[in-house]
């Protein structure tokens, strides 16, 4: 909107600028890839990370060799694992994806939090039921 108004925007606005697009002077820009991580849980043995840019879309599971590359366009049900087909695109996405993680602490490359002193067998076992170690 604040293109539209011609008012300089501020540090603290956040959003891009589309005001040209709206105006009909340029195209729809690319949407940013999108990126996530989850921890363990009951469905997948071993923690994933995920980037999506444009059509393409990358999981990797940590502590694997486990790399799916999915063509969201084609195949938005995910059926189709094309990462041996496009080891290219995998190796961009997962360059992507790195350079993403680089950005802030983690621990989840070894699986989460350690356990905190003093807590019992029960409760780490529910944790890990649940998905959380």
């Amino acid at each position: 909107m604040a293109g539209l108004l011609n008012l300089e925007p501020e540090d603290a606005w956040q959003g891009r600028d589309l005001s040209s697009v709206l105006r009909g002077e340029a195209d729809m820009p690319s949407p940013p890839p999108v990126f996530a991580q989850g921890t363990n849980n009951k469905c997948y043995p071993w923690p994933q990370q995920m980037v999506i840019d444009g059509d393409w879309k990358l999981i990797r599971e940590n502590g694997s060799d486990g790399r799916m590359l999915y063509n969201l366009s084609a195949d938005p049900g995910e059926q189709n694992d094309l990462s041996a087909a496009h080891p290219e695109r995998v190796a961009d996405l997962e360059a992507q994806l790195d350079a993403w993680l680089a950005t802030f602490d983690s621990t989840f490359e070894t699986g989460g939090e350690p356990i905190p002193e003093g807590m019992t067998q029960e409760a780490v076992d529910q944790l890990r039921g649940m998905g959380y170690l």
